[in-house]
């Protein structure tokens, strides 16, 4: 059967906030490494050009203090690739190919289903990509994530032939220079892919819009968010290495879930992007784990919308202190209300960005030194009382309706310097 996993490339440095101890923690610690004491985020080219000038400058010093030694091409040599690979059956195969994959750190420790040719070629025949084509390099390992490669992670994972098209626009999507999927799995912030799928092919995958709780309601959700996570592993994960998030496995096994587009009262996610509505697309967001908003007594939408602002604008959220994108998901409970008083999307926008925000004084004192060039610039040198926005634009604030009967929303902060990317599905017709 086929393998499919890719060898490691691994670059020659590796610019990180914390230096040496985050490499050893990475499993990575015989590298070079430039340390950049910078933070992830920037506002402008300009900014990041000055950074760059420094690395650029400490490269040659650090070429020749390593030029003995052949650290990339050990590594290669210990990850050859492997076309097939011969399992003895005994008497269950799907135990011992599970083994044998989390042995060698392929899966996420879950029963995987073996990526026979068979199976493979079942996934490649729904798509009319060529199975060659490479949807993204993804970093830090550097991993080309080619159409067939991403088939064998779908079918570990349980995927049906009907869910790859989504999987292959994920994977596209997480494989774009903007999602700087490099952020998301070497940060020590825990975040990762939130993928959203508007339009007809979600219907068609059988994914949940927020409503079916059961097993087979949520399998499509599921085995597409785990072929994902797979393809993070077998190709952005570093050798023995997945991500650095301070709390490891949280939040690392995100969802993917469809938008209640039958029972929003606004238009849905993708045609804010320009797509027609009867088009197919999968968003990826980089995102903390969502947190919980209960709102179950307003009677007016600015008392709700006020509630929102109180989960967002906390002087611990990490997301507030850089250039980011906030995800919202609202309860249809919740938009519908809302949009009764007159609200539409842009009047939800401009509300939240003008109340969810926090006292300067209200973040902690010796980490203000954390936040971005832009928020020093315009918040330095003024009273305590000045309130912080909770994101720069407006448009920053993503709302998207999702979920079921109930008064519960959730908010999702975002990545400092990662942003959401929105693709379209193609599948074979």
């Amino acid at each position: 059967m086929k393998r499919g996993i890719p060898s490691a490339t691994i670059c020659s440095t590796r610019f990180v906030p914390v230096g040496r101890k985050f490499a050893q923690a990475l499993g990575v610690a015989d590298l070079p490494i430039i340390e950049v004491h910078d933070e992830v985020g920037h506002d402008s080219p300009e900014e990041l050009q000055k950074v760059a000038q420094v690395v650029a400058e400490a490269v040659p010093d650090i070429l020749r203090k390593y030029q003995s030694r052949n650290v990339i091409g050990q590594r290669l040599r210990e990850e050859e690739l492997i076309e097939t690979l011969d399992v003895d059956a005994g008497t269950d195969l799907s135990i011992r190919v599970s083994e044998r994959f989390l042995q060698e750190n392929w899966s996420d420790g879950l029963p995987v289903v073996p990526p026979t040719e068979d199976r493979v070629q079942a996934m490649l025949d729904t798509v009319a990509t060529p199975p060659d084509e490479v949807l993204g390099v993804l970093h830090p390992r550097g991993g080309i994530a080619t159409v067939q490669k991403v088939a064998v992670c779908a079918v570990m994972a349980g995927c049906l032939p009907k869910h790859f098209p989504i999987v292959v626009a994920a994977v596209r999507a997480i494989g774009t220079p903007q999602f700087k999927m490099h952020s998301v799995q070497s940060s020590a912030h825990p975040h990762s892919p939130f993928i959203l799928v508007n339009g007809p092919a979600g219907i068609e995958a059988g994914l949940s819009s927020g409503h079916d709780c059961t097993p087979k309601g949520w399998q499509a959700n599921l085995v597409i968010c785990r072929a994902v996570r797979l393809v993070t592993i077998n190709m952005a994960g570093l050798k023995n290495v997945i991500a650095s998030h301070t709390q490891g496995h949280l939040g690392r096994i995100m969802d993917c879930v469809r938008e209640n587009e039958e029972e929003s009262p606004w238009e849905p996610y993708h045609t804010e992007q320009g797509y027609s509505r009867d088009a197919s697309t999968v968003t990826a967001f980089p995102g903390e784990p969502p947190h919980l908003v209960d709102d179950r007594g307003s009677n007016t939408a600015q008392s709700m919308l006020t509630t929102f602002a109180r989960v967002i604008a906390t002087g611990g959220n990490r997301s507030l202190f850089g250039n980011t994108q906030q995800v919202l998901l609202f309860a249809p409970e919740h938009a519908q209300y809302v949009a009764s008083q007159g609200f539409s999307k842009e009047d939800v926008r401009e509300f939240l960005y003008e109340v969810a925000r926090i006292p300067l004084h209200e973040f902690p004192k010796n980490n203000l030194d954390s936040l971005s060039v832009w928020h020093k610039k315009l918040f330095s040198n003024v009273s305590e009382h000045v309130t912080v926005p909770a994101v720069r634009r407006k448009e920053d604030f993503k709302i998207i309706v999702h979920g079921g009967i109930g008064p519960h929303s959730l908010y999702m902060p975002g990545s400092l310097s990662s942003k959401p990317v929105t693709v379209p599905v193609e599948s074979k017709r």
